[in-house]
């Protein structure tokens, strides 16, 4: 018999800031535990990855190749529990601070760059 997966686990909204030009990106992801900014760094882990290995482009990845890793900052943003709910306030999250490398923000889709 399989287990019903669980809808209640805590997700993380975070922001990642470029400190040279002051642009933000918006994510989230689940939580590790009760380790929130460990979290957030993990999934910074990953974007490094795919921008600097895997060669993705998008605005967000663009940036870190032309900035450095060292170049930008990882802070939480917001604790959610539940998944669907995260996604939700994510969204909002976008739509009112309008992060320069979130793709979403501007209309795009998410694996779209910047014309």
């Amino acid at each position: 018999m399989s287990r019903k997966k669980r809808s209640d686990r805590n997700h993380v909204i975070y922001q990642i800031e470029n400190k040279q030009t002051g642009e933000k990106y918006i994510g989230m992801t689940y939580a590790r535990g009760r380790a929130f900014l460990k979290s957030a760094k993990a999934r910074w882990k990953a974007h490094q990855y795919n921008a600097l290995v895997a060669g993705k482009a998008t605005l967000f990845y663009d940036n870190v190749r032309k900035h450095g890793v060292g170049a930008f900052k990882v802070s939480v943003v917001k604790v959610v529990r539940g998944k669907k709910e995260c996604h939700v306030e994510e969204t909002e999250l976008i739509k009112t601070a309008q992060p320069e490398l979130n793709m979403e923000s501007m209309g795009r889709k998410k694996n779209s760059r910047k014309v």
